[in-house]
């Protein structure tokens, strides 16, 4: 949702630079199932401003370990507000949806509880 607001209030307003990767390294997370799960934790490097100041950033993507989504070195499409070119948005960033699985699954485990003690 968050993303959806953004390219309506900033999208087109925000320019653009290029950033480079620096990093794309696998986070390893205990689900709430309890299994493992993960995360890449991609940071990167662009230029900004009238002065072409170095700012830094870092997104997570979702995935499997086995694949990583970006290399070192890469090139990546930045966009920054000019105001405060220390601020920025990557359109290929995923968001956490972990609290809202669990969520989801309690409510799913809660239903089916109920229906299996009222049945039964």
């Amino acid at each position: 949702m968050t993303n959806l607001f953004w390219r309506f209030t900033h999208a087109r307003s925000w320019p653009t630079t290029d950033g480079t990767v620096d990093s794309c390294d696998w986070v390893r997370d205990h689900d709430y199932l309890g299994g493992v799960a993960g995360h890449y934790d991609v940071k990167f490097t662009y230029r900004a401003g009238a002065q072409g100041e170095v700012n830094h950033g870092e997104f997570c993507h979702l995935g499997t370990q086995h694949i990583a989504p970006y290399f070192v070195g890469e090139r990546l499409s930045i966009q920054y507000d000019p105001k405060k070119p220390g601020r920025h948005h990557f359109s290929g960033a995923t968001p956490n949806y972990e609290k809202l699985e669990a969520i989801l699954v309690m409510t799913v485990f809660g239903l089916l509880a109920g229906y299996v003690l009222y049945t039964f």
